[in-house]
């Protein structure tokens, strides 16, 4: 018998499993509006026709034989470069298993003739002899590109959920140590306040008295930082925080600066170095905000680098973008305790701290890197820290800046003393709903002679103005936060009075309400100044003898 006829009579027995092989895959296309293909092998295993069906091409966005053939390559050519090795491997493998254990069953791309790359789910099975040589290869062919780009945004979104679940557990973590804490922090300066106190009012000898004093008036202030911190970090992320330049000697500066950190660094005994090499000292900065930033780090340098050691400041100029701008890089270096990179990494983090007070001995909110991050990034600026543990922390600050002229600095730094000739006799009225607040302005306001009268609320204090004679009262102190009227509807009303005499006399808000928003509002409601509270008595009399 010739090879020609052997085949052709082979070809005839293998006919009935072909057929039942087509049938059974001619029902899964239905039922999944697949694209089916067929391959056909001969005894030796090799391909003797491949077929694309129309349904197949179309999906691919062929029409017919002539844009698609049938030939292997018009498949693989389509492969996807990173898909191709892989599925042609799983393709032959699956042919020459003789076994018929191995199933073909892959995902890829294909570049389509319209649509570009799109996912596509293959599947076969292989029709075979007895000896396991390959008959004939029956697939099916799925677009998946949906349901593949879907499970890709359902990962991504996974990933990014336990990503936002691992931060908010972070966050939550860390709120939970700030809350311990600061609970911890602002009971230390509390129980100084109070035993101090009580200490003071057991003791009738004055030098004993003005030194326990002295510790209260230091516990009280380290307390209000803590609350300021808290404060400042809220206000910060509120995005109410706003730039007020103008023009400083950063000499002058620097001087300043390290009068505010003298006592601390004497304590400790530390050695505090200052380099200064700039060529234009006199710059437009928010002088409040950078001296915020620098007594941030510089008091976290003081904080953790052990008694006797050194902390040095270099600040150099930079040229900046433009002639008439300079970048300022500010770098504080210590030898103190450190950081592991594993806190670095969180150290802007609101809350983080690496270590509690209870066990470092060292108080604070955790706050301190996160308002430094914040504000710096509102002067448009950056920040780098490099730090050890055991080998101490380098912080470079990099700001950008006006140039600025000495002569409009020395007019913008003149400031006159205070008067206080002009307070005396002046009547104000002051509205204060709390007795202790009351007590205190009342105190040093009567000291420079002053004659005030105290409204508990904002009707009181209309009412009193109201009945009282024309010129009766030179200034009103108006607290904001009281029951029944608010100092700010108080305001309004006085604003409103028909005697315009009256309704122009000077009213200047004395309020614990102490964010620049607060002043803006008070001086939309018809106020003509803002005292912050807890009351700084030099600038509290400043204003009002400004006023007056």
């Amino acid at each position: 018998m010739k090879h020609s006829e052997y085949t052709n009579n082979e070809k005839e027995a293998d006919r009935p499993q072909i057929d039942r092989e087509r049938v059974a895959m001619d029902l899964i296309h239905a039922s999944l509006n697949s694209g089916p293909w067929s391959m056909e092998f001969n005894e030796n295993g090799e391909m003797t026709s491949c077929v694309w069906t129309d349904t197949f091409r179309h999906m691919l966005g062929y029409k017919s034989v002539e844009d698609f053939p049938n030939v292997l390559e018009s498949w693989s050519d389509l492969l996807h470069d990173e898909d191709k090795s892989h599925v042609m491997q799983e393709y032959w493998d699956t042919v020459r298993d003789y076994t018929g254990v191995k199933t073909y069953n892959v995902e890829y791309r294909l570049l389509t003739k319209n649509h570009g790359w799109r996912w596509f789910h293959a599947a076969g099975r292989l029709a075979r002899r007895e000896d396991g040589t390959p008959i004939a290869f029956y697939g099916l062919f799925v677009d998946i590109d949906n349901q593949k780009r879907m499970s890709e945004q359902l990962q991504r979104q996974t990933v990014q959920l336990q990503e936002s679940l691992a931060a908010a557990q972070y966050a939550n973590q860390a709120k939970t140590t700030f809350l311990n804490n600061i609970s911890h922090d602002i009971r230390t300066p509390m129980n100084a306040i109070i035993g101090f106190t009580n200490l003071a009012l057991e003791n009738n000898d004055a030098d004993t008295q003005r030194e326990y004093l002295k510790n209260i008036a230091v516990s009280s202030k380290h307390l209000l930082g803590l609350i300021n911190n808290v404060l400042e970090l809220s206000k910060i992320e509120n995005q109410k925080v706003e730039l007020e330049e103008a023009l400083i000697d950063l000499n002058d500066l620097y001087d300043e600066l390290e009068a505010m950190l003298r006592i601390n660094l004497e304590k400790k005994r530390l050695s505090y170095t200052v380099n200064l090499h700039v060529q234009h000292a006199h710059l437009y900065m928010d002088s409040t905000h950078y001296t915020q930033i620098f007594l941030n780090i510089v008091s976290n340098a003081i904080k953790y680098t052990p008694a006797d050691g050194r902390i040095t400041v270099g600040c150099e100029e930079i040229p900046g973008d433009t002639p008439d701008t300079c970048i300022l890089e500010t770098v504080i270096r210590d030898n103190g305790i450190g950081m592991s990179g594993e806190f670095l990494s969180h150290a802007y983090e609101s809350f983080a701290r690496e270590r509690t007070s209870t066990v470092s001995g060292i108080q604070g909110t955790g706050l301190g890197l996160a308002i430094v991050k914040n504000l710096v990034a509102l002067m448009k600026g950056t920040i780098h820290i490099e730090s050890q543990p055991n080998h101490g922390t380098t912080v470079t600050i990099r700001t950008p800046h006006r140039l600025g002229d000495l002569s409009k600095v020395k007019n913008a730094g003149e400031s006159s003393e205070i008067d206080y000739s002009v307070l005396a006799k002046k009547r104000i009225l002051l509205a204060e709903d709390i007795d202790i607040n009351a007590i205190i302005a009342t105190k040093l306001l009567s000291d420079k002679g002053c004659v005030v009268e105290r409204a508990k609320d904002g009707i009181e204090c209309v009412d009193m103005l109201q009945k009282a004679e024309e010129g009766y009262y030179d200034l009103v102190l108006m607290d904001i936060q009281m029951p029944n009227l608010d100092g700010y509807n108080a305001a309004k009303l006085i604003r409103a009075f028909e005697d315009r005499k009256k309704a122009a006399i000077p009213i200047l808000a004395m309020t614990a309400n102490a964010f620049r928003e607060d002043f803006d509002k008070a001086m939309e409601c018809g106020m003509n100044g803002h005292i912050a509270k807890p009351l700084d008595a030099e600038k509290m009399f400043r204003t009002i003898t400004d006023v007056l």
